[in-house]
């Protein structure tokens, strides 16, 4: 039977209330400030911001991650969980908050091109300019990571020559029918006798699916701080992602990137992660609803490493041109035009 979860109430909350007695102190102490940033997926940051760009008649500029209702899998898991009527209401609610956010915010960042289009088709029908929206793949800069470096307890795996595919994060709602796919591919490689070893940071679905099959060649590492979590990634040989949709862009897939690894998508094989792979060389997509082709293809994978012909992309394109220029020209235009 259906029950009520309700989803995060966009309403000024106590902890909207304390944010922004927080942003006050803040914007007093450093003698004002030319603009505020918003990062959220549509909650009380953006809330907050919106108040502060009101109260200090400043440039607003918010950044949508994952916004709620281009997010599919959330958007399910509230449908399958809530009452019809509730869900219809809240829906409505969001889609309220959203408009607002778009009408009165100077410029509107997305992390996908996808999310961008998307929120500007719904622009156009709210007789918008959209304009104001643009895209920029998120993930940490790789100079974060050259201070991280690899933590000593990470050399070991980092030094050995079997190849590396690893998992960053926790499963999701609405994927488990996909992961427990993704199990069943790698246990029959395992089967085969292939070499490898699947490292999960932080996911408790993955090991217990991989022990339910039989699956050995998991190494599974909870409670990680953020150093060491980064630190892992430039021991792999491969990143693996899963888009919730063809338009999601996963911001793991650039800290994948940032570390030295190639990124393998699995699932959504026209997708935007999978164009974006494609067109720079820089991981390969494996269609998840085609078991016989992606074994072969997670296979291929595998051995590639062991003969050590994985790719060489340029890093160059994802750490400048097309993650962080454009939403940074774009703020200097808006600050020297205000």
């Amino acid at each position: 039977s259906k029950f009520t979860i309700p989803p995060r109430k966009e309403v000024f909350s106590g902890i909207s209330k304390c944010m922004l007695l927080t942003a006050q102190k803040a914007i007093k102490n450093n003698n004002g400030i030319d603009a505020v940033y918003s990062i959220s997926s549509l909650g009380d940051a953006h809330k907050v911001g919106m108040l502060i760009a009101k109260i200090y008649r400043i440039p607003w500029i918010a950044e949508f991650q994952d916004p709620w209702l281009e997010n599919r899998t959330l958007m399910q898991w509230m449908k399958d969980f809530s009452l019809p009527t509730y869900f219809n209401y809240w829906q409505k609610k969001t889609e309220t908050f959203l408009k607002q956010i778009v009408q009165k915010a100077q410029l509107i960042v997305t992390e996908s091109k996808g999310h961008r289009d998307s929120l500007a088709n719904r622009a156009k029908i709210w007789g918008i300019n959209d304009d104001k929206i643009v895209y920029s793949y998120l993930g940490s800069d790789q100079r974060v990571i050259d201070r991280l470096g690899t933590p000593s307890v990470f050399e070991t795996i980092k030094d050995s020559s079997i190849p590396k595919i690893g998992f960053l994060g926790e499963v999701y709602y609405g994927y488990e029918k996909r992961v427990r796919q993704l199990i069943h591919c790698l246990y029959k490689l395992e089967k085969q006798g292939l070499q490898f070893c699947f490292i999960t940071i932080g996911s408790s679905l993955l090991p217990q699916l991989a022990s339910q099959i039989g699956f050995t060649k998991i190494l599974p590492l909870y409670r990680l701080s953020y150093r060491e979590a980064m630190g892992l990634i430039s021991t792999l040989d491969w990143g693996l992602t899963i888009p919730s949709s063809e338009i999601n862009i996963n911001s793991k897939m650039f800290d994948y990137l940032q570390g030295g690894c190639n990124v393998l998508v699995w699932g959504c094989p026209k997708g935007e992660m999978a164009t974006v792979v494609k067109k720079y060389n820089c991981g390969i997509a494996i269609d998840d609803s085609n078991e016989e082709k992606a074994l072969k293809d997670f296979k291929d994978c595998i051995i590639n490493t062991q003969r050590k012909e994985i790719l060489n992309y340029d890093d160059a394109w994802f750490t400048r041109k097309n993650c962080f220029k454009p939403v940074i020209d774009k703020i200097f235009d808006l600050l020297s035009n205000t």
